[in-house]
């Protein structure tokens, strides 16, 4: 029985498993204090909406503009992480690459082995 796994599951199980954890809406607790920042984030994102509409607007709405908020700072911050992390491996290659040509390997053979 090869395709019984770690406690008896099988790899379609996990795969149902994986994929749930992955789609689900996950519950977190966060501070008062820092609600209330995402709270004022949120209104800002939307104060034309709120200046147009008045404050019936954001009591309709609040709940779902202050849930993008949250999306849109971790996303922002996500994406500078993804380019800090994508500078420092580049950053990391052009050094090994400058290591190897400068012990004597031809361009071509250091280009391939610090980029590939």
């Amino acid at each position: 029985m090869a395709q019984a796994l770690a406690d008896g599951k099988t790899a379609e199980v996990i795969a149902k498993e994986i994929m749930k954890d992955a789609t689900e809406n996950k519950l977190i607790e966060i501070s008062a204090q820092t609600y209330q920042r995402l709270e004022k984030l949120a209104r800002y994102q939307n104060r034309t909406t709120i200046f147009n509409r008045g404050e019936r607007a954001w009591k309709e709405n609040g709940e779902a503009w202050t849930l993008k908020a949250l999306d849109i700072v971790v996303e922002s911050r996500y994406d500078q992480l993804e380019k800090q992390m994508t500078k420092a491996e580049k950053d990391a290659a052009n050094e090994y690459f400058q290591l190897l040509v400068s012990r004597g390997m031809p361009v071509a053979d250091a280009f391939k082995q610090a980029f590939n």
